[in-house]
């Protein structure tokens, strides 16, 4: 049986969309999923920025993926984000 506030699709189309604090030059990644990604990675054990960027870089594409991770080239591969994105980011909200 499925919750009637879960629908289909990735993760990062789940949550409410929060107000994102970062001017609008310069962006590269969603800022739900930097904040997914961070979020996951802490879910994994991550206690620190350079734990969670390690976790970033480790994550399997589809992960990426399902969390909303931007895609870069014709083949659409998820790039992983930088630690000083989800630094900024984070230290930002």
């Amino acid at each position: 049986m499925r919750a009637s506030n879960v629908r289909d699709g990735s993760v990062s189309q789940r949550p409410a969309t929060p107000a994102d604090p970062r001017c609008r030059r310069g962006k590269r990644h969603p800022f739900v999923a930097v904040l997914l990604i961070a979020c996951s990675a802490v879910v994994c054990g991550a206690k620190s920025f350079a734990a969670i960027n390690e976790w970033a870089a480790d994550a399997l594409q589809d992960a990426l993926a399902q969390l909303g991770a931007r895609t870069a080239t014709a083949l659409a591969v998820p790039v992983p984000l930088s630690g000083a994105t989800i630094r900024r980011v984070i230290n930002d909200t």
